[in-house]
């Protein structure tokens, strides 16, 4: 079957459509795939737009339109070599396989990724040339939110939310090309001696060097492993032991939690000092809760601090327990817990009331939760 067609027969769309002839003829009669006849002839065409068309409206897989799809690539080199080998590669050769990949990867010096944030879901091709020793350019989404350092790379904006898609092009578009203009080509261009782009070069060895042992399959196989699917089976030994009775324990706790739950209040919070400390001192924070007809081993009570942001926000929180520390009342109980000051500045905190059953695979589970 010819690459590249803009038009096909009822027989190759039979083809690709992995149905009989005659069923792309009733649907050409019908309107529904629309094209036309050659005169004299009568035989039927289909263009390849129609076809797609028809395709998606009727939720049908395009795997095999990947023939007579057309990708028009923009190569920029100024080694004439570089740019033949390159276009004789993306049009010529039909063997492309993953042992071409990789030359191809190699032989790259910017890996340029813009899709519109928040819809990129990873961004493994980007990991891959980080592996290579290609320099990123991308929007901070995916895993480049996480990866991203001046040192091994360059981001497109600052993470924003826009509520206009068209705005946000045109922001990020311009971003982009300043980027380009005034940090990427002239790193790249900026030579010794000996002409060669030792900056750049830094640069690349800084992505090997922080990307690579973080951003790979085995790493993320041995977080799995380590942390999800070992302790996720020893839970499910313990909770299976002796006929399943953790298991029913844990589902009347949960039951009983999500009744409870209503007559759990934080009452009153204390904290010493005068609210201004020096690095290296610590503050120490009093909760009372009413807490109903729980029992303080039902529950776990959390600092939750950081710095404060522009916005008034706890950003780059970390929680802290809280102990109990005794029985004030019926019912009423005392929380004692401390955050220690390591840096300057404006900080803050809340406090966060959650189940405390241990047999639960965390306490987020039942979905209950109380802030201060």
């Amino acid at each position: 079957m010819a690459r590249n067609k803009d038009v096909l027969t009822t027989g190759e769309v039979a083809r690709i459509c992995k149905v009989a002839p005659r069923t792309v003829t009733k649907w050409f009669d019908s309107g529904q795939l629309r094209g036309y006849r050659i005169p004299g002839s009568k035989d039927r065409r289909i263009p390849v737009t129609q076809l797609i068309r028809f395709m998606r409206q009727n939720n049908m897989p395009l795997d095999g339109m990947l023939h007579f799809t057309k990708t028009r690539v923009l190569i920029v080199d100024d080694e004439v070599e570089i740019v033949d080998m390159l276009r004789d590669l993306l049009t010529q050769q039909t063997t492309y396989d993953i042992n071409v990949a990789r030359y191809l990867v190699q032989g790259v010096d910017v890996w340029l990724n813009t899709p519109r944030r928040p819809y990129e879901a990873s961004g493994t091709s980007g990991m891959k040339a980080a592996a290579n020793g290609v320099l990123n350019v991308s929007i901070l989404d995916g895993w480049w939110v996480e990866g991203y350092e001046p040192e091994v790379g360059w981001a497109i904006g600052h993470g924003e939310d826009y509520s206009d898609p068209n705005y946000q092009d045109q922001i990020e578009s311009v971003a982009l090309y300043d980027i380009l203009e005034k940090q990427v080509i002239p790193l790249f261009y900026q030579r010794t001696v000996d002409n060669v782009p030792r900056h750049w070069i830094t640069r690349m060895k800084n992505c090997m060097r922080k990307l690579a042992p973080v951003f790979n399959t085995n790493r993320m196989v041995r977080d799995y492993t380590e942390k999800l699917y070992l302790p996720a089976g020893a839970r499910g030994q313990v909770l299976a032991a002796d006929n399943l009775k953790r298991s029913v324990e844990l589902a009347h706790a949960k039951d009983r939690l999500r009744h409870k739950w209503p007559g759990v209040r934080i009452v009153g919070v204390h904290t010493s000092g005068n609210g201004h400390f020096k690095v290296g001192q610590s503050m120490q924070v009093e909760a009372m809760l009413d807490l109903g007809e729980l029992d303080p081993k039902d529950v776990q009570v959390q600092l939750y601090a950081g710095p404060i942001t522009a916005s008034g926000a706890i950003g780059d929180a970390s929680y802290l327990s809280m102990e109990h520390n005794k029985q004030m009342a019926p019912g009423r109980h005392l929380y004692v817990g401390r955050i220690d000051c390591r840096t300057s500045g404006r900080h803050g905190f809340a406090i966060r009331v959650l189940p405390g059953n241990p047999d639960m695979a965390t306490p987020f589970e039942p979905g209950l939760i109380l802030w201060n």
